[in-house]
């Protein structure tokens, strides 16, 4: 599996993500879902909870073939209960998870959110 991601964050951008899988096996692999969960890395942003969103493609990839599973355009980043203050920066982890019947596959990726005055509150 593959996954590409931008590398930094500022205010009103949506998260993106993009997650392709190889199969090199000699059988069609089934894509139940992609899980993404996330952590902080440094203090002062709120990682948002895992959630499982379901694949791009029909739930089968051919033998020999890559297919992009998800290809995710999610929420803006924002603040929670007010704007952020004038100075706000952290960094996440995220992990991205194919999840199929012989077994799944992870990869992780970190960001760079740059949030200092943000006026977008979160949901």
């Amino acid at each position: 599996m593959a996954l590409t991601g931008q590398a930094s964050y500022v205010c009103h951008d949506p998260f993106k993500a993009k997650v392709t899988y190889t199969n090199n096996t000699c059988d069609p692999v089934v894509i139940t879902g992609i899980k993404l969960s996330a952590t902080t890395t440094s203090p002062g942003c709120t990682p948002p909870g895992d959630y499982t969103y379901q694949p791009n493609v029909t739930g089968t990839v051919m033998p020999g073939t890559t297919a992009t599973v998800l290809d995710l355009t999610g929420n803006s980043f924002c603040c929670f209960n007010m704007a952020c203050p004038a100075t706000f920066d952290c960094d996440e982890d995220y992990t991205m998870t194919v999840l199929t019947a012989g077994g799944d596959l992870s990869q992780m990726e970190s960001v760079h959110l740059t949030l200092g005055g943000c006026d977008t509150i979160c949901p």
